[in-house]
């Protein structure tokens, strides 16, 4: 492979030069990777017009475009792809495109893609270079391959783990696979628990967040503000424009800023929504809990602001704690737990003042719920949740959190008065005819806090910042909850949902799913600890097939050297690779993926649309990912059961599981199934969007009106994780196994009390705190070869390559824009070097880094190397994990220095 690497760097100038127009179809010559670029064809404008057609498709450019996508129309001339547009019937873009749905193109004509199965003849996988403290890509020695040989090959070693334990299959799954289902049901056919071990809950995702919308709307994401009718929002460490996602996005945060909403931006950074907010807070990285703290405070006990009619009706604030922590309930009045393995509780009890006696939650004859006081019942000194709440959050004074997160008092106590001013507590709004509660404010705070050591109690701060003054899921407030998932248990309060229902199993699995951390997001961080040391870790067998399909762990975990140690010891893994990313240079076999503009699939659950090819045949020797996992189930042996997975089982379009079927065939049925006969794969070709529906009417957009006061109660104690913690640990005690996380049941709390983390503990030569930032024309790292959004970023955000500190810091250190610096963490022990940018918009003691970059591949355009890979910086010791949701301490201290100096 070593006279066929790509030595060159594809810039879009230099595609669009090679190409002859804008979007000719490019190859690299006859070679595989090396040799002069050329056309295949010579010029769309030059040749006789013998075909010009629209062709339906969506976008698969961001995390947004994973779930739903926006519509876009692309323009093919002569069988090539010279434009695109807004599909105007989706309205996801509402009729318009960003610069990664622009790129698209570059997906479709990249010429650095795998375009034919390939398999390695080096086994050596990787090197590491002690000098820059980086993984290094190797010569693989790749060889083209048949497509019998790679799947005979993978199928296999497929049938040899199936008979002996198809456990020891591991299946990794992503953002970037084409269809996330149908991955997960080709594992549970072939019946491994270890599927969907993405990249990490924290580094890309930020595990709390997801946990705590569980528990507290069961959903698997606490929403934003609502966009109709929010007046007075504060994101903290949360795009809900610019860097979200599509256009559509950025065009409603406009249209709540031209309505009059105030948007308080808390960030480290002067971020682009900073940059139009009301007003831009500038904080120090790893303490937006304490800031929170310090508001719930004043709100309750400084302002006596809270909307007490959300406490009583429609939260658990009314319910009486024993001091034992838990619920006071009946003795008599009995319910299962579905969340809780199905044990049986006696129901919650409150006390109604007017009688004065205790009730259970739901007694009819209630008159009015006490939030406050002292009561006995049944011999026991009691209190309602509220009171316990109130009185928690006296600690945390503005003077108290100005010390931690160096936010003045007063700008404190200022903020929560306008937010709790604004939430216009008591008023009401008329929709549909329904009247609702309005409360026209929101606090949405997305990766800065929850992703930290003590993420998930944060979080719970998080959440009680939006139930003070009683906005959830009502007009104005946070949209988070769906009429379905807010359904209570017996206990009347919000059943928790996804995979924070507590679940313990054991022996455990290479997938952390439901052993030590059961009420975990994605702790697949300790999957690659499992694979090299599995005795360690109370494994039974052993990890030996591992097959990729759209993850990245390399890119979006911290620990590199236990994910690429890891992954290089498992005897064989395969890689449904659409480019040589750093996934597919540490496999043995490469199967040819299609790629996102030769992708064919339905996504979106509303307005859905259907992702389709863009040229007529596909340029190089791939395939769908679904033909893929078709033709090894097939040839493995479990092809009926796989089938049966996919469905339709019944009706006219129903499944033969004794036929074999190609993926256009599936879809096909499964459309006509859903939508009716006439709606086959075809029309979706020709219409791109689904068939109108009528609309919901705005009325039942919110939960609230399904479920109005009294019929469910959102969480203010958190009684459910206090028992997950002690459930834990007597689970534990069973086995007589101690718990490998030193601090596993500290963070059980039913209130939030202030634990501050190991980075605001460092030692003092590690003055400074790094964190990382999403580019708003980057996804996650996986757009960064891309020649069009790398030239849009050098133009438009030139801080994205660089490393970024506060002007008076790095001069005080004798930095000037340019110099080298090393950036030395004590999360990890390891360092990062790149050129410093000096900025005011950064809060003092930050240092940040622009998405996670650095991508050391040998066969990626050379863009993907510029950058670094913050995640580097980041450790997956115990030291730095989340015990409840399994995430990952995303902010390193570290210390700075210049490049020719020793550290």
């Amino acid at each position: 492979m070593t006279k066929n690497t790509v030595l060159y760097k594809l810039t879009r100038r230099t595609f669009l030069k090679a190409t002859a127009v804008t979007a000719a179809l490019v190859a690299l010559g006859d070679e595989l990777f090396g040799g002069p670029m050329s056309t295949l064809v010579e010029s769309v404008s030059a040749a006789p017009v013998t075909e010009d057609v629209w062709i339906p498709t969506a976008c698969k450019m961001c995390g947004t475009g994973a779930g739903r996508g926006c519509g876009i129309l692309a323009h093919r001339v002569n069988g090539v792809v010279v434009g695109l547009k807004p599909d105007p019937r989706c309205k996801t873009a509402r009729g318009r495109l960003c610069c990664r749905s622009h790129a698209l193109i570059h997906k479709l004509y990249n010429p650095y893609r795998v375009r034919t199965p390939m398999k390695r003849t080096n086994p050596e996988k990787a090197k590491y270079n002690a000098e820059t403290d980086r993984w290094e890509g190797v010569d693989a020695g790749w060889v083209e391959i048949s497509w019998d040989e790679a799947l005979n090959t993978v199928a296999a070693k497929l049938r040899a783990v199936r008979e002996k334990n198809p456990d020891s299959l591991l299946h990794l799954r992503g953002h970037g696979s084409s269809s996330s289902s149908f991955g997960r049901d080709f594992s549970r056919s072939f019946g491994t628990h270890n599927n969907t071990i993405s990249g990490g809950g924290g580094m890309i995702c930020a595990a709390a967040r997801h946990q705590i919308a569980y528990i507290y709307n069961g959903t698997s994401g606490m929403g934003s503000g609502d966009q109709d009718y929010v007046m007075y929002q504060i994101s903290m460490g949360r795009s809900d424009g610019r860097n979200k996602a599509s256009v559509g996005d950025v065009e409603n945060e406009f249209d709540k800023n031209m309505r009059g909403c105030k948007t308080v931006v808390v960030d480290p950074r002067c971020c682009e929504e900073a940059s139009k907010a009301y007003e831009w807070i500038p904080i120090k990285p790893a303490t937006d809990g304490a800031l929170g703290r310090a508001w719930c405070n004043v709100l309750l006990n400084e302002l006596g602001i809270y909307d007490e009619e959300f406490m009583k009706e429609r939260s658990n604030a009314p319910y009486l704690i024993g001091p034992d922590g838990f619920y006071m309930r009946s003795k008599t009045d009995l319910y299962e737990s579905r969340s809780r393995n199905k044990e049986t509780f006696g129901k919650p009890l409150i006390w109604d003042p007017v009688d004065g006696v205790a009730k259970i939650f739901d007694d009819e004859t209630i008159k009015d719920f006490a939030l406050e006081g002292n009561y006995t019942v049944d011999d026991v000194q009691c209190q309602p949740a509220f009171q316990l709440m109130k009185e928690h959050y006296k600690q945390f004074t503005p003077e108290w959190a100005e010390k931690i997160c160096d936010v003045p008092a007063a700008t404190i106590r200022r903020i929560a008065k306008e937010y709790g001013e604004a939430a216009r507590i008591g008023s009401t709004i008329t929709i549909d005819g329904h009247v609702f509660p309005y409360r026209p404010v929101c606090i949405n705070a997305g990766r800065g806090w929850p992703s930290s050591r003590h993420g998930f109690v944060d979080c719970e701060v998080y959440a009680h910042l939006n139930a003070i003054v009683g906005n959830q899921d009502v007009p104005g407030g946070m949209q988070g909850g769906t009429s379905r998932s807010v359904k209570p248990e017996g206990d009347g309060v919000v059943a928790p949902g996804g995979n924070m229902r507590y679940s313990f199993k054991w022996p455990p699995h290479y997938q952390v799913d439901a052993d030590i951390y059961p009420t975990n997001y994605k702790a697949y961080w300790e999957t690659w600890r499992r694979v090299l040391d599995p005795e360690k870790y109370h494994m039974t067998y052993l990890a030996e097939v591992l097959i990729i399909n759209g993850g990245n762990p390399t890119q979006t975990m911290a620990s590199l050297d236990e994910v690429v140690q890891g992954i290089a010891k498992i005897p064989f893994s395969a890689c449904v690779a659409y480019h040589f990313d750093q996934q597919a240079e540490l496999c043995d076999i490469l199967f040819a993926d299609a790629g996102w503009a030769e992708e064919l699939g339905l996504i979106g659950r509303t307005n859905a649309k259907l992702r389709q090819p863009l040229l007529e045949k596909p340029q190089y020797n791939t395939r769908f990912p679904e033909d893929v996992y078709l033709d090894l189930a097939d040839r493995v042996g479990f092809l009926p059961e796989f089938l049966e997975r996919l469905g339709p089982t019944e009706g006219d379009y129903a499944l033969d599981v004794d036929k074999k079927y190609t993926w256009e065939e599936i879809l096909d049925r499964q459309l006509r199934t859903k939508y009716g006969g006439e709606y086959g794969l075809e029309w979706f070709k020709r219409n791109g969007v689904e068939p109108s529906a009528a609309p919901t009417p705005a009325k039942e957009e919110y939960p609230y009106y399904f479920y109005p006061n009294r019929k469910t109660r959102y969480p203010i104690y958190f009684e459910y994780i206090k028992w997950a913690g002690e459930k834990l640990k007597s689970d534990m005690d069973a086995l007589g196994i101690t718990h490998p996380h030193p601090g596993a049941y500290v963070d059980f709390l039913a209130l939030p009390d202030w634990l501050p983390g190991p980075v605001l503990e460092a030692p003092a030569e590690y003055d400074m705190i790094a964190s990382n930032w999403k580019s708003a024309t980057h996804t996650m790292g996986f757009t960064q070869d891309n020649p069009y959004l790398m030239e849009v970023s050098a133009l438009h955000d030139p801080y994205l390559t660089v490393i970024q500190i506060n002007r008076a810091t790095g001069e005080k250190k004798g930095f000037k824009d340019g110099d080298i610096i090393w950036v030395e963490s004590y999360n990890s022990g390891k360092r990062q070097r790149g050129p410093v940018r000096l900025s005011e918009c950064i809060h003092p003691d930050s240092v940040m880094f622009g998405m996670t970059a650095d991508q050391w591949s040998r066969n990626m355009n050379p863009d993907a190397q510029e950058g670094m890979i913050f995640n580097q910086l980041i450790s997956t010791d115990y030291k730095w994990i989340d015990p409840v949701s399994g995430g990952i301490e995303v902010h390193a201290a570290v210390k700075v220095y210049k490049a020719e100096e020793v550290g």
